[in-house]
């Protein structure tokens, strides 16, 4: 029998948790003194205002409310405030190129533009008149005056502190329009209803033990749906705490301040935990490599022996002695108290998921996407397995479509569950295609469930490419190897409609000059650097090493060192840091053409 969800809607989520825990510190934020808390009553209080004020504006049922902010308070009361007045949120992430925002602008078409600064203001106000209609009423958290656009003060003075309740909503009525990343097209606005919601974050409460004494450090963007869905609205649920990191520069020092006992991040973060220990073992005296890989090495047998239902005692005696002597100390650079980590976003490579584990820092891998408010499966305490993206969340199905795919294992991954988004924003087309008749939404995603009812994602089915021998590639699992490389920052690999698979690799700068030196080779700058012969042939070993594991053809038989990162800027990353591979391809065209042998005009007889 189905458990009854937790919670129908957000605005009963937001009522609950105000009322059981008034007086707990709910966010925090750090200037030049420290860290300040604003508990949950006194955040309450700030939402009742605002939503006063909307309503006194004209804001009805249904209409949209733009947001285009970095997270903070701020950010959480206007997201709280809109769903409580009524209203529907999109969240617009600020470092998104303009042409974004505008297009966003245009399709949502919202009453009201919410923004952190006057540039921002600035911008859209200045496409107003000509290219937004209706006409928004646009909002700057700064006080500063810019013709036009009201300040926050403004908007709150308006209500003249009269009080509006707040409104419940119909669970399918909707709560937010979230716009995807696009990496192979033009973003769509993503519909999500209460219930989409609601139901999502009732399934969490029924696996993952939180409680209201929990804290985490919130560097992820609210904009997006893992952070504000899974950590926001999660931990607001459940009376915990919030620390809003001051930026992506200040994250480990942040870390060791709030001294987090949960932590919700991509991989990312990992990967550059594991560059850094990777680095600095190697620094080290023998004595001290040797605690560390003997630590590592004890750390897999007990994970072995444990998994098969067995325990040993000098495994666990070995197991408390290197905690002491050595993992303790790095995790500290967490603030030594994360009782276990959350990673979503992106494939995490098998030897980093391993390493942090190791570490003593339990981690659980899960998978999502916008389109399932955002949660499809997890592991979690009693159900983990290394490497998975685990089973799916309560009253979520999935099934694999065998019909699509490049082999008898891999499919399609199809969601059925009340987490199904609604449709796409103005998109009857897209929708359709997206979402059977039967209710499962195909992610594009490949994977495949084993025996014990754990979920293996293993690529997307639009990436995937044919060699000219006929092969499949899904290229997303060796390029998570790559990129969990020392030498590698960034990576993609290609190779449609080529004999075989190269990779463009965005090298670790800073651990390549510190190689280079050790190694005591001289060069006159980076580009020197990079075309170095036996730099070159230490990439040749590392991209050799990350891909033993793969099948021959999908190995990679030459590559390109670039001296810039893929980025947003440029059009080559999507605003979640995801890859556009067609841009990529596009970019570095006479490049590929060189790695491959071809030249200017004679790639049609390749290809």
């Amino acid at each position: 029998m189905a458990e009854r969800p937790k919670y129908s809607d957000l605005c009963e989520l937001y009522e609950t948790s105000l009322h059981k825990f008034s007086g707990r510190p709910l966010l925090g934020t750090r200037d030049a003194r420290g860290w300040h808390w604003l508990n949950y009553r006194d955040f309450g209080s700030q939402v009742d205002a605002l939503r006063a004020a909307l309503i006194h504006a004209g804001l009805k049922s249904g209409d949209r409310v733009a947001l285009i902010a970095p997270n903070s308070v701020a950010w959480a009361v206007v997201a709280f405030a809109t769903y409580s007045a009524g209203g529907v949120l999109v969240p617009i992430y600020p470092y998104q190129r303009y042409d974004d925002w505008l297009d966003i602008l245009r399709d949502a078409a919202p009453t009201f533009v919410f923004t952190f600064g006057i540039e921002a203001a600035s911008t859209v106000n200045g496409w107003r008149a000509a290219n937004l209609d209706p006409e928004p009423t646009i909002v700057c958290f700064s006080d500063r005056s810019v013709p036009g656009v009201l300040t926050l003060k403004e908007v709150l003075s308006q209500s003249q502190g009269e009080a509006q309740p707040v409104v419940h909503p119909d669970p399918s009525s909707l709560c937010m329009i979230l716009y995807t990343s696009g990496t192979t097209g033009t973003p769509k606005g993503v519909e999500l209803t209460h219930h989409n919601v609601a139901s999502n974050l009732s399934a969490l409460h029924q696996i993952f033990p939180v409680n209201p004494e929990d804290l985490s450090l919130a560097f992820l963007p609210w904009a997006h749906g893992f952070g504000q869905v899974v950590e926001l609205y999660g931990l607001f649920s459940v009376g915990a705490a919030l620390a809003i990191a001051p930026s992506e520069d200040e994250i480990m020092k942040s870390l060791r301040e709030v001294r987090p006992t949960l932590l919700f991040s991509v991989p990312k973060l990992w990967n550059r935990l594991y560059d850094t220990l990777q680095a600095r073992i190697r620094k080290e005296g023998p004595l001290k490599r040797r605690l560390f890989e003997d630590g590592l090495d004890n750390a897999r047998i007990r994970r072995r022996i444990r998994k098969e239902g067995r325990a040993r005692g000098i495994i666990e005696l070995k197991t408390k002695l290197y905690d002491k002597l050595v993992f303790d100390r790095i995790r500290k650079q967490f603030g030594g108290r994360v009782r276990y980590a959350v990673s979503g976003g992106a494939q995490l490579a098998p030897e980093v998921a391993e390493l942090v584990d190791s570490l003593g820092i339990t981690l659980y891998e899960g998978y999502g996407l916008t389109e399932t408010s955002p949660i499809v499966s997890a592991n979690w305490p009693g159900a983990r397995k290394l490497g998975s993206v685990g089973k799916p969340l309560p009253e979520v199905k999935v099934v694999i479509d065998h019909s699509v795919g490049p082999n008898t294992r891999d499919g399609e991954i199809v969601v059925y569950g009340a987490n199904v988004m609604r449709g796409y924003h103005q998109q009857p087309e897209e929708t359709a295609q997206t979402i059977g008749k039967d209710g499962g939404l195909r992610t594009g995603d490949l994977g495949f469930i084993d025996h014990e009812g754990f979920l293996f994602v293993t690529g997307r089915i639009k990436e995937q490419y044919k060699l000219d021998n006929g092969r499949y590639v899904a290229p997303s699992p060796l390029e998570a190897e790559l990129r969990a490389s020392r030498f590698i920052h960034n990576v993609m690999v290609s190779g449609d409609g080529r004999p075989h698979n190269i990779a463009l690799i965005v090298p670790d700068m800073e651990f390549v000059r510190e190689w280079a030196g050790e190694h005591r080779l001289r060069a006159a700058g980076d580009a020197e650097l990079l075309a170095h012969p036996e730099v070159r042939a230490a990439f040749a070993r590392e991209v050799e090493r990350c891909s033993e594991s793969f099948r021959q053809f999908e190995k990679i038989r030459d590559f390109g060192l670039l001296e810039r990162d893929f980025s947003i800027e440029d059009g080559t990353l999507t605003h979640t840091l995801k890859v556009r591979r067609r841009e990529v391809v596009q970019k570095y065209a006479a490049m590929i053409d060189e790695i491959y042998g071809v030249h200017r005009g004679e790639r049609a007889a390749v290809d």
